[in-house]
């Protein structure tokens, strides 16, 4: 852990030896240290308040120095065997031995402990507290080895990743939440307890009551050596529910329209750092989600050329960070078309059902220029032409407009082709020029 000052003397919450006591992580600062370090901000941003910036993660005094060594092992082990590994390599099998039961049984803990005696979450369900208070003695006894074993509870870990389809709608904020937020709390129902706390891209449970959770499959940590590995799955009646309420209450304040520019002006500012982060990818699944609600209303045609870019190919040869570029830059293109006025839109696929009715009539080129100012649109019905034939009046076009003056306020200028006789390649091609 981070280093930590000291406070004045009292209990310590863990081994109740009187001292000092240190300033305590609740969440582990190597996690905060991991997402500053990853983000495109150099911040944390504070789930329940998403406008305000953080610089560390929550801590309180809770452990005297003794018990902060004995967790920091723990969390060592965490940190170097899986967290950082499963982050930054990708990696989700995984070979471990006690110490892995030993960090999840150190953060379930830490979370019911707090939110029974400080939160006083259990209030208002006093039949669960003599079975909260069993659970804290026992995982208490066992750190401290006073006892060789857990007990009867079940302890979880599942990894998160991108939610790309869903058969159930997802909120706002819900890839930030899995991938890149911090949340701790205890899962309640009437005759159900678990400890929940979530690092990026991972879930850690601790069963309080009952004992075993049903329907964790491949997720269970053992005491003795084992191996956690896909598949996973969750199928915990309710689960899902409330997962995806903790995403709303904790999005609830939502981020504001200035903030959220602010934040991608930070990130457009500062390229390299965006293009390299860990939630560069986040972000942009963020927005393709948002992009998908606004299609809804969109006129057709203007969302196939949404879906035409969006599809935009990247060329898996290139290094990590022109691959990321490539696909940025798809986004911000994707995102103009996708902000379009409906008025506008409507009256750009009329452009293009016009166009392309009268290139048929004809059997000639027909072009459509709509010019918003800061986008320019290009729609070009070519008769009789080849793929490789649209993609060469594509790129010529593009370069007789950067030696001319054309569209001088223009910050996008995107042109589509098309050849409805063709019937081979019968769709969209396109390039854009950002400026």
């Amino acid at each position: 852990m981070a280093s930590v000052e000291t406070s004045n003397s009292a209990k310590c919450a863990f081994c109740q030896a009187g001292g000092k006591l240190q300033v305590s992580h609740i969440i582990p600062s190597f996690v905060g240290n991991w997402l500053k370090e990853s983000s495109a901000t150099g911040f944390l941003r504070g789930a329940k308040n998403l406008n305000v910036r953080l610089q560390d993660t929550m801590k309180m005094p809770l452990l005297c120095l003794d018990c902060e060594k004995r967790f920091s092992i723990f969390e060592n082990y965490f940190a170097r065997q899986i967290f950082y590994q499963y982050q930054n390599l990708g990696i989700k099998k995984f070979s471990y031995n006690e110490l892995l039961l030993k960090f999840t049984i150190s953060i379930g803990w830490r979370v019911l402990y707090i939110q029974l005696n400080l939160q006083k979450a259990l209030d208002h369900a006093p039949n669960l507290v003599p079975y909260a208070n069993r659970a804290l003695k026992t995982w208490r006894d066992y750190l401290l080895d006073l006892r060789k074993d857990e007990g009867d509870y079940e302890h979880h870990m599942f990894f998160l990743d991108f939610v790309e389809t869903s058969t159930a709608e997802i909120p706002n904020g819900f890839q930030w939440y899995t991938l890149r937020a911090i949340d701790a709390c205890l899962a309640l129902g009437k005759e159900t307890v678990f400890a929940y706390t979530k690092f990026p891209g991972i879930i850690l449970v601790s069963a309080v009551y009952p004992p075993k959770l049903e329907g964790w499959i491949g997720t269970r940590i053992i005491r003795s050596r084992g191996e956690i590995a896909p598949p996973q799955g969750i199928e915990y009646p309710g689960f899902h529910e409330f997962l995806i309420d903790r995403v709303e209450r904790l999005f609830d304040s939502g981020i504001s329209s200035i903030q959220e520019e602010k934040v991608t002006e930070a990130m457009k500012s500062n390229a390299e750092r965006l293009l390299f982060s860990k939630s560069f990818q986040v972000w942009i699944a963020e927005r393709r989600r948002k992009r998908k609600e606004k299609k809804r209303s969109l006129p057709p045609a203007v969302v196939e050329l949404i879906d035409i870019v969006e599809k935009g190919s990247i060329d898996p040869s290139l290094p990590e960070r022109d691959k990321n570029l490539q696909e940025f830059q798809i986004d911000l293109i994707a995102s103009g078309l996708a902000d379009l006025d409906l008025i506008f839109a409507e009256n750009l696929e009329r452009d293009i059902t016009d166009n392309i009715s009268a290139a048929r009539d004809s059997h000639e080129e027909k072009m459509t220029v709509s010019d918003l100012g800061d986008i320019v649109i290009l729609f070009l019905t070519l008769i009789g032409s080849t793929k490789i034939e649209r993609l060469k009046r594509i790129d010529k076009m593009f370069k007789e407009i950067e030696s001319g003056e054309s569209y001088s306020k223009a910050q996008m200028i995107l042109m589509f082709t098309w050849d409805p006789t063709d019937q081979v390649d019968r769709t969209f091609d396109w390039g854009c020029q950002l400026r």
